[in-house]
């Protein structure tokens, strides 16, 4: 059984709870599966009604066999306040958070503690710098899975890393997440799964890079951006931005394969219809020419 949420993040992390740890002492209770897709929109999945239907099989199969909100307010549209909302139910100005790279706040309390003490191993993968340990991100987790090359300077309660992104390729962070899940199937875990490749840039490996982009196009827009800021400083053309959202779209293709990779390994394991799988995002993307600023939020919430 999946089943889809989205609402206050407060209400989130309770029936997270009362759900998972309220079996008879006769019962395993479920794992908790949580993946967050960093800056994927709403809209360019099949199962929100996108012309691509064929973009996303693996998310929409969960999407079919769940519960599937449609309304949802990101507190920050940034990676590292959002996630940091997601995994303690707090607002950024309440657990310190307030940009990439800042510091929370000590005394809070993470998603995977509360899991800790009610017995559960936790694990997590993540796929950017701005989710290290360093950041305080790592708190209750046993294992956590922060391997990826990240050049980074301290500077008070700040990390600044370098300009190119340092993150892991959805590949490699599905790899992990089913190394982990191997260490930890034989009692309840809960397992958090980060993957960053829908963020700009946008360079999908082959095929995925190529399933959507014009051929004849040979513009200057090849996804090798760090934001659409920069291609609309540059006053790009409707195929300049066509482009750019179809590879785009090629990254989502290119996570939702390894998506499924992960799903397929849990039924492999017999332990998928006992797992309870949350699948959301930390916040959309600006693909019409707009600045960043403005995001149409895409955040979903599966239950398995």
């Amino acid at each position: 059984m999946i089943l889809r949420f989205r609402f206050h993040l407060s209400y989130f992390l309770v029936s997270i709870f009362l759900i998972a740890c309220t079996n008879s002492k006769n019962e395993r209770n479920p794992n908790v599966v949580l993946i967050s897709v960093d800056t994927l929109r709403v809209d360019h999945l099949g199962c929100y009604g996108y012309i691509r239907d064929d973009i996303s099989p693996n998310i929409d199969a969960l999407a079919s066999t769940g519960v599937r909100f449609s309304t949802v307010y990101a507190p920050q549209p940034i990676t590292g306040p959002s996630h940091a909302s997601l995994l303690t139910g707090l607002y950024p100005e309440d657990h310190g958070c307030i940009g990439n790279g800042y510091l929370p706040k000590q005394n809070i309390k993470w998603m995977a503690e509360y899991f800790s003490e009610y017995g559960y191993t936790t694990g997590g993968v993540v796929s950017s710098w701005i989710l290290l340990g360093k950041l305080g991100f790592s708190k209750g987790y046993d294992y956590y899975d922060e391997t990826f090359l990240c050049r980074e300077v301290i500077a008070d309660k700040t990390i600044l890393a370098s300009t190119e992104y340092n993150t892991k390729k959805a590949a490699d962070t599905t790899d992990s997440a089913i190394s982990i899940i191997d260490s930890i199937s034989k009692q309840p875990f809960f397992l958090f799964v980060h993957y960053m490749d829908p963020h700009s840039t946008y360079n999908p490996p082959l095929p995925f890079r190529n399933r959507y982009i014009d051929p004849n196009y040979h513009g200057p827009f090849t996804g090798e951006m760090n934001c659409w800021t920069d291609l609309i400083n540059q006053k790009p053309s409707s195929s300049d931005i066509q482009n750019m959202i179809d590879l785009y779209d090629g990254e989502i293709a290119y996570t939702d394969f390894h998506i499924g990779r992960l799903m397929n390994h849990l039924k492999k394991k017999g332990i998928y219809e006992n797992t309870m799988i949350i699948f959301t995002a930390d916040h959309g993307e600006s693909v019409t020419g707009q600045p960043p600023e403005v995001r149409r939020v895409s955040e979903t919430y599966p239950f398995g």
